[in-house]
């Protein structure tokens, strides 16, 4: 039992940490188009065949995504805001400094939009 509260702590700890949330929640809407063809290869009767069109499919979904992150990243941030308060971590981004050489240092002016910067669009992108 002590082992399952010291894991439970420490994932309400990573959830506390608000750029931690901003990557689940990127990663959870980024990957959706991929939810049929990893259901599809995972089946007893695989169709590799069949999961490999799909693939078209999901890149083109993927595509779409990028091409309207500003209007999905509203609804998104929305939703990082809530598991944030739910969890009682705070909204904040990282300082930004004039030399910084492991972390982007994005010139923005909010903290969501440093976040859409540094890790949403990146991410769609790669």
């Amino acid at each position: 039992q002590a082992l399952h509260k010291t894991r439970a702590q420490g994932i309400l700890a990573s959830f506390r940490n608000f750029e931690f949330s901003v990557c689940i929640i990127a990663l959870k809407n980024i990957l959706l188009p991929l939810r049929g063809v990893t259901s599809k290869l995972q089946k007893r009767d695989l169709d590799i065949y069949e999961a490999f069109c799909d693939i078209e499919s999901v890149i083109e979904d993927i595509k779409t995504i990028r091409n309207t992150i500003d209007e999905r990243y509203e609804s998104w941030y929305e939703e990082i805001l809530q598991i944030t308060r739910c969890v009682g971590g705070e909204e904040k981004q990282p300082q930004i400094v004039v030399r910084q050489q492991h972390k982007s240092n994005q010139p923005v002016k909010s903290t969501k939009e440093y976040y859409k910067i540094a890790i949403v669009v990146p991410f769609c992108d790669s």
